[in-house]
């Protein structure tokens, strides 16, 4: 910052000749009518001191004008320094790293150093027509709260709010500290109190309180669907077996009662045998709901080895032969010409999924039609398809294909199920880092894939 300017010294009497020895009252007092103007005076004065060897008119008019140049020099001394000090500031207000603006008593903007332009998207210099810095501030009770802080300001000199919401005109929402005190100086052009205006950046504090906010919720929610899945299945758990006793109950005494028919009459006996029949579909419901909720707890045992998919695919088939006859469906089966490579996975539950999708891939196909498996694989995996030639599935019902207990419309026809065969195999696949897709489905048919990594390209 620039020194301050000298004090100034008194200036009664200027560098005057040696040879003039003034009467140093009169003097003086006809000096001081002098700068006051009255000339008439002035020379009365000097003309009462003549006789005395006083100072004649131009002597003293010599003095005066003396006086005034040192004056004047010192004036434009002072002017110089205050214009020093003035541009001193202005380029420190410029520099701040911080935005910065002063504002009129309203909060109108009257000037914003080049940090508080970028950050509100204004350009710098600030227009001539007059900008409101609420304009900048969003929030249906941001007028209420603004004149709060006017008043505020008046009352207490200062005062400040955290995590304002602004809009700037660049659209990008920002979120600042604002802080807002009286200016000491006064605006020379209006004669009206200013106000000190400083905006620090929360953006990205602001930004990284939500994501660890948004985090912890998320936390509470999967602890929360954790203590509900662990709760479902404990639930399942001992349901599935208080059912299963009473169930082998039934089924025990159907097969007693099945060894003695003659004992029956003729009319019961086909009762006898509905019994028997549901009672191994409700059993075949619980071990199933069984499966499926140890394979959304986590709790499958796999036994993962080294198989080759397409042996296990020949025995799959082999074991649906029997359930083509209704609709007289033919099994294919289309293997490569070279070796497939051995997969990963647990073959027992590799079976089943197979025998699942062939047994859908006949109930579901039309009369004589055809059941293909294809094998095939990458560098990374081994796969089978497995295509049908049925009416297929439309948009709304691939949408809700691997969904629990639902069978798709199925219920509406002659074929029999709970809906959840395509849910125990879905979860079979992730468990064993497979996948389990629908590769396509039309009015021609559907083709289901089975996939799974290849043994030898682990790790």
């Amino acid at each position: 910052m620039p020194h301050s300017a000298a004090r100034q010294p008194a200036l009664i009497w200027p560098d005057a000749p040696d040879n003039i020895k003034p009467d140093e009252r009169v003097a003086e007092v006809a000096l001081k009518a002098l700068r006051k103007g009255d000339v008439e005076r002035a020379a009365a004065l000097l003309d009462q001191g003549t006789g005395q060897g006083g100072l004649t008119m131009a002597e003293l008019l010599r003095l005066h004008l003396a006086e005034t140049e040192a004056q004047s020099r010192q004036q434009q001394a002072l002017q110089a320094h205050t214009e020093a000090v003035l541009s001193w500031f202005t380029k420190l207000f410029e520099a701040l790293p911080v935005p910065a603006l002063l504002l009129g008593s309203q909060g109108q903007l009257r000037e914003a150093n080049k940090a508080a332009c970028r950050y509100l998207g204004l350009p710098h210099p600030l227009p001539l027509q007059p900008m409101a810095l609420r304009r900048f501030m969003t929030g249906s009770d941001a007028d209420r709260t603004w004149l709060n802080l006017l008043q505020e300001v008046r009352q207490n000199g200062e005062t400040e709010r955290d995590e304002w919401l602004l809009q700037p005109l660049t659209g990008e929402a920002r979120v600042a500290q604002l802080k807002l005190c009286h200016a000491p100086v006064l605006d020379a052009d209006r004669d009206n109190e200013v106000l000190v205006c400083t905006l620090t950046d929360l953006t990205d504090r602001a930004a990284r309180q939500l994501a660890e906010q948004r985090a912890s919720v998320a936390q509470q929610q999967r602890q929360l669907a954790s203590d509900a899945s662990d709760a479902k299945t404990q639930m399942l758990s001992r349901v599935s077996h208080e059912l299963r006793t009473p169930l082998n109950a039934i089924m025990g005494f159907s097969q007693l009662l099945q060894g003695d028919l003659d004992t029956l009459p003729e009319a019961h006996r086909p009762y006898l045998a509905h019994i028997l029949r549901a009672s191994q579909d409700l059993l075949s419901l619980v071990d199933e709901v069984l499966e499926i909720n140890r394979a959304e707890a986590g709790h499958l045992r796999l036994d993962m080895t080294a198989l080759s998919l397409r042996d296990e695919a020949r025995l799959s088939l082999q074991l649906n032969q029997q359930a083509t006859g209704p609709l007289q469906v033919e099994l294919q089966m289309t293997e490569p010409e070279d070796t497939p490579p051995m997969a990963r996975g647990d073959a027992r539950r590799v079976r089943e999924i197979l025998c699942n999708l062939i047994s859908n891939a006949i109930k579901y196909n039309r009369f004589r039609g055809e059941v293909r498996l294809v094998i095939g694989h990458d560098a990374q995996r081994i796969w089978v398809d497995v295509s049908d030639q049925g009416l297929g599935l439309d948009a709304r019902q691939q949408a809700h294909l691997f969904e629990p207990f639902n069978r798709l419309g199925a219920e509406r026809g002659a074929a029999r199920g709970f809906g959840l065969g395509l849910s125990i195999c879905k979860a079979y696949c992730d468990a064993m880092d497979g996948q389990l897709t629908l590769v396509h489905s039309s009015e021609q048919g559907s083709c289901f894939r089975l996939s799974l990594p290849r043994w030898d390209r682990l790790g």
